[in-house]
């Protein structure tokens, strides 16, 4: 239990329910750990959602082996947050903006000026915004040594999760 654990709650307890008579246990989790135990509880890696085989191979007091395999799926989950304000003054400190998130399959990012005008989107999770504007000349988005001023930006963030599902997300972030 559970049957269904996620990569938040990825602890599952497993429960010996062969006959009396068993003198060994040999758990393998179907992640490379294994396990004497028998009952032991055993926690999944959060980093890999997926399907694992766990299997209990049981032996008696002559020596006779049965096996059983389980399926056990550690769901993926979902979790996406935007900072509000960052500080890009150069002090090593919350110089750089980003949105951070798990189980985000696709992600596109915008930032707007309060006139509308875009001044900076990425499609990778992991890229930062340092704050810099970048306009929209005769290469588009040029990136310019140009500081945003302290103020308030509007964001939007259009992403897919592992499952298909479809987010769109407004917000705001400040410069400070």
């Amino acid at each position: 239990t559970p049957s269904n654990p996620s990569q938040f709650t990825p602890e599952v307890q497993f429960t010996n329910q062969s006959t009396t008579g068993a003198v060994s246990w040999y758990w393998l989790f179907g992640d490379g750990t294994t396990s004497h135990e028998s009952s032991p509880q055993h926690t999944y890696p959060t980093d890999s959602p997926g399907t694992y085989h766990a299997t209990l191979i049981v032996t008696n007091s002559i020596g006779c082996l049965d096996t059983v395999t389980y399926t056990i799926e550690v769901e993926p989950e979902f979790t996406f947050f935007v900072p509000n304000a960052f500080t890009p003054d150069g002090d090593g400190i919350n110089d750089l903006f980003h949105a951070y998130g798990m189980g985000i399959k696709c992600y596109h990012f915008e930032i707007y000026e309060r006139w509308g005008r875009l001044i900076w989107e990425s499609d990778d999770l992991n890229d930062t915004w340092n704050g810099q504007v970048v306009h929209n000349g005769p290469v588009p988005f040029e990136k310019t040594d140009e500081p945003a001023q302290m103020d308030v930006y509007v964001w939007r963030a259009q992403l897919c999760d592992l499952r298909d599902r479809t987010y769109v997300y407004y917000g705001r972030v400040s410069i400070v």
